[in-house]
């Protein structure tokens, strides 16, 4: 935590740095910190830690902000020449001149750049683009982040020979998923990230890698008898990992019996209905005495190579478990109807019937309209998740069951999770000469248009061309706390007005930090688990246009399925 609070200081203070003061102190920062990073022999640059790579990713964005805005602008050759001119100084090939030199190849072979763009991935960011090498690699304190695919990052240690370690993780990730499949286990430890789902590990967070993770977990096939317990010890991805089991201690009340991996297969089922998939063993026990209280601890050690060298660890899990009373409380499905809600029948499966529960509704202050001892209806006045405890009035059965349900305003599509959703779409001149692509891209605390300018050249094929790009991003963001309803509204505006091929919006939401807690609590709101809104009758948008091109609206809808802007 204490990392991120220093990348998210730093962030402010480039923006500080950027629109209050002169730039000199940030440029000697900057040339200071990008002298220390170095191209290694294996084509990668190298940055000695995370807060030195968001500095120099967050200058360079600067700098080409800075020529975007400058009278030479419209007239220049390469319109990314701060970002080229930073590949040369470290000698570095990078992933965003790799795709500039494929797209070069496909036009001058005819290939129509706006009906058939070159496959790329992290195209809103071309900053990101030009620190990676065109295997979409870097270094970081010692380990490798190998952006896979748009959504897909992977992590592993350099190693003491670089050309052996990216040797074997191009060839173990180039058949990623049929080894996956088939449990090929790699000859080298990586850790995977979502980067579309985890905002926190998007920007270069830590790098710390651990030993085999394990995780134990209690399954109580019948509730009616919970003195039968079964004993789950999972190893999560085991085989995509490249730790090798070599014992498992079990340790319970004291008394420890040592499993092998001989003992280990692929469990499929923990017996209470939930799937698994997992490496491990699963163990039944005996544990007498209702609310008797027991102590497992559960150590595996585990082998792996690295460097040519044979290394060992291990994991601890420790968990304590008390036999709970007989009693299962059953409820069935919640029906939703907008904000009204009904919970029409809840039962003890452990008895004969003729059972009275109390309801706790005070989350979301529902009205009750309607109530028995085993059913409830409720009319919520905000949409969003709800919480309700159910508990048993019979003293037999102490146990309470909290259940989520979710009314609906129409009306509102809130969405809570930094999804990197997208939508593209073309508009091409009424006289079929000039055409514009726009793709619009939302990911974690950021919203970017990208718009390219093509023109039909004398086969008939559209090339790319510079053109009068104006546009414009907005929208309304909202805030869902998951108690209510959307509340609060932040408005964002982009305006840029550029002479060139490719024109990008960005509204990078950290940068109007102050802007967006006023519009809400500041106290509830936390910028690494955000729960952002929109409604789908003012969705974001963008409107662009050129001397050739008329004023045209891209929409990009919660419930978009087809990625085609509206």
């Amino acid at each position: 935590m204490k990392k991120i609070k220093i990348i998210f200081k730093l962030s402010i203070y480039l923006i500080i740095l950027t629109s209050v003061v002169s730039c000199d102190l940030m440029k000697k920062v900057f040339v200071k910190e990008s002298s220390i990073v170095y191209k290694n022999n294996c084509g990668l640059l190298v940055f000695k830690d995370s807060i030195q790579y968001n500095l120099i990713h967050d200058y360079l964005e600067y700098q080409q902000e800075t020529f975007e805005n400058s009278a030479s602008y419209p007239t220049a050759l390469d319109e990314e020449k701060p970002l080229t001119d930073f590949e040369i100084s470290k000698l570095h090939t990078s992933y965003r001149t790799f795709i500039k030199n494929q797209e070069d190849i496909a036009e001058n072979n005819g290939v129509d750049l706006s009906v058939n763009p070159v496959p790329e991935i992290l195209e809103d960011d071309e900053i990101l683009q030009t620190l990676l090498n065109q295997d979409r690699m870097l270094v970081i304190d010692g380990i490798v982040y190998y952006y896979f695919d748009d959504c897909t990052l992977f992590k592993f240690p350099v190693g003491k020979d670089c050309n052996e370690s990216i040797r074997l993780a191009k060839e173990y990730f180039s058949k990623y998923s049929s080894n996956v499949q088939n449990n090929v286990k790699p000859l080298f430890n990586f850790v995977q990230v979502d980067i579309c789902n985890d905002e926190v590990n998007y920007r270069v967070l830590n790098t710390n890698i651990f030993c085999q993770k394990v995780s134990v977990g209690l399954c109580i096939p019948d509730k009616c008898h919970p003195e039968y317990v079964n004993i789950e010890i999972t190893f999560p991805n085991y085989y995509q990992g490249f730790y090798n089991l070599t014992s498992c201690d079990v340790n319970i009340d004291g008394v420890s019996t040592v499993y092998l991996p001989t003992d280990m297969s692929s469990i499929s089922s923990n017996q209470c209905g939930i799937a698994i998939v997992n490496y491990g063993i699963l163990l039944p026990k005996y544990f007498p005495g209702i609310n008797s209280t027991h102590v497992i601890n559960v150590t595996a050690n585990f082998s792996y190579t690295i460097d040519g060298k044979v290394e060992t660890c291990k994991t601890t899990k420790p968990i304590t478990f008390s036999v709970p009373y007989p009693c299962d409380i059953n409820v069935s499905p919640a029906y939703v109807n907008n904000f009204e809600v009904a919970i029409e029948k809840v039962d003890n499966l452990c008895t004969a019937g003729n059972d009275s529960f109390l309801f706790d509704v005070t989350n979301g202050n529902p009205q009750i309209i309607g109530q028995s001892p085993n059913s409830i209806q409720l009319r919520y006045n905000c949409a969003g998740a709800k919480k309700i405890i159910i508990k048993s009035t019979d003293p037999n059965c102490p146990q309470s069951k909290e259940i989520i349900v979710n009314p609906i305003d129409p009306s509102l599509c809130c969405e809570t999770h930094p999804k990197r959703n997208y939508c593209k779409n073309n508009i091409t001149s009424s006289n079929g000469i000039y055409r514009l692509s726009v793709k619009m891209r939302e990911r974690n605390n950021r919203i970017v248009t990208i718009i390219r300018s093509f023109i039909k050249n004398s086969n008939g094929k559209f090339k790319r061309n510079k053109a009068d790009i104006n546009g414009q991003m907005n929208g309304p963001l909202y805030f869902n706390h998951q108690t209510c309803n959307c509340q609060g509204v932040y408005n964002f505006v982009e305006w840029k007005s550029r002479v060139c091929k490719k024109m990008k919006l960005k509204h990078l939401f950290l940068a109007h930090k102050s802007s967006i807690e006023n519009a809400v609590n500041p106290d509830s709101f936390n910028w690494f688990k955000r729960y952002w809104a929109r409604k789908n009758n003012s969705p974001w948008q963008t409107s662009v246009k050129t001397s050739n091109v008329p004023n045209t609206i891209f929409k990009i809808n919660c419930n978009n399925n087809t990625n085609i802007c509206d």
